[in-house]
């Protein structure tokens, strides 16, 4: 009885352990603070820090018209002019577009970019990071009447 209460007791520890964490996934929810996201995801929110990337207002839904921004990180750091934006739902693409900032002007891992002047439309919509003919970050947005 001894090992089973020992042994249920470690799993408590090691289940404590793993819970609760929102690293953000494919534009995951959660609000508040200034969160900045894991590699190869973008995350959304109402603002970024110009000068961290930090996003505030972290949401993984936003209502149409409010401000809207994207910032994801890629694995490797790359010279941001090579990087583009591209936004998507359905058979409706923005036309791909440069990020808006990075973190560093030589070499980044992290891209920043602003959505408002793109007027989502309600809907579920895709953003992703592109590089060399290939997606290093994406996520995605529902955007809510």
């Amino acid at each position: 009885m001894r090992r089973f209460l020992g042994a249920l007791l470690v799993v408590a520890f090691v289940m404590a352990g793993c819970g609760g964490g929102d690293n953000g996934g494919g534009g995951g929810g959660g609000g508040g603070g200034a969160d900045l996201p894991v590699a190869p995801i973008v995350i959304f929110g109402t603002a970024y820090d110009p000068a961290t990337l930090a996003v505030a207002g972290k949401a993984g839904s936003l209502k149409a018209g409010t401000p809207m921004v994207a910032v994801g990180r890629a694995f490797t750091a790359r010279p941001p002019g090579e990087v583009t934006v591209v936004v998507s739902s359905g058979s409706s693409i923005k036309p791909a577009r440069p990020v808006g900032a990075s973190n560093s002007p030589d070499s980044a891992d992290l891209f920043a970019t602003d959505l408002t002047p793109d007027r989502l439309t309600p809907g579920t919509w895709q953003v992703e990071f592109h590089a060399g003919g290939r997606i290093i970050a994406s996520g995605f947005l529902a955007v809510t009447p």
